[in-house]
């Protein structure tokens, strides 16, 4: 459960700071598929997005929202994937660092995306 109230101003507040870092990834149909599972469905297409998945939308609003002095100190986070990738670049754009955490049976896959990503230039 939220520890505080979210108003309409505060979703206000965080599409404004997202509308620049987010894609306005299309939403897509396909006739065969709606047929297969006998109703219309509309998959956004998320893996348009920076790191490949929507996760970065909630990392970057985390890390936008703490003081400097806990941006200064960085940010740890246990995913298996995405949401690491998420945390990585936002954690870099705001001129933070991150720490992740990951199990050991996560694909090698999602291991080498988050450290390939690391090591990059944010841009």
């Amino acid at each position: 459960m939220c520890a505080y109230p979210v108003f309409l101003d505060d979703l206000h507040y965080v599409a404004t700071a997202l509308d620049d870092l987010v894609v306005r990834a299309p939403v897509l149909e396909n006739e065969d598929v709606d047929a297969v599972l006998g109703e219309r469905s509309l998959p956004r297409a998320e893996n348009f997005q920076r790191t490949g998945a929507f996760k970065i939308r909630g990392a970057y609003n985390r890390v936008l929202n703490l003081t400097y002095e806990e941006r200064a100190r960085g940010t740890v986070n246990y995913s298996s994937g995405n949401h690491a990738l998420g945390s990585v670049r936002a954690d870099q754009m705001l001129g933070s660092s991150a720490v992740i955490v990951m199990l050991t049976d996560v694909p090698a896959a999602k291991i080498a995306a988050a450290r390939a990503l690391r090591d990059t230039k944010c841009h």
